[in-house]
């Protein structure tokens, strides 16, 4: 348990050092065309059944 929390810390205190430099955003990541592959659609919709709109990126607003 220790472990992960310590991951998990170093994690965010990443994610927030890279918003700040970047004005208060993640930065885009690259537009691999094997990221996001969608052969087929979710019967619940186009983004992720545990869709995080802080880390995951919308994939409505691709259309």
């Amino acid at each position: 348990m220790a472990w992960v929390y310590n991951v998990e810390h170093e994690h965010h205190a990443h994610e927030e050092h890279e918003k700040e430099l970047h004005g208060g955003k993640l930065p885009e990541p690259p537009a691999y065309e094997y990221l996001n592959r969608r052969v087929k659609p979710f019967p619940w919709g186009n983004n992720s059944l545990f869709f995080k709109a802080e880390v995951n990126k919308d994939m409505n607003q691709e259309e």
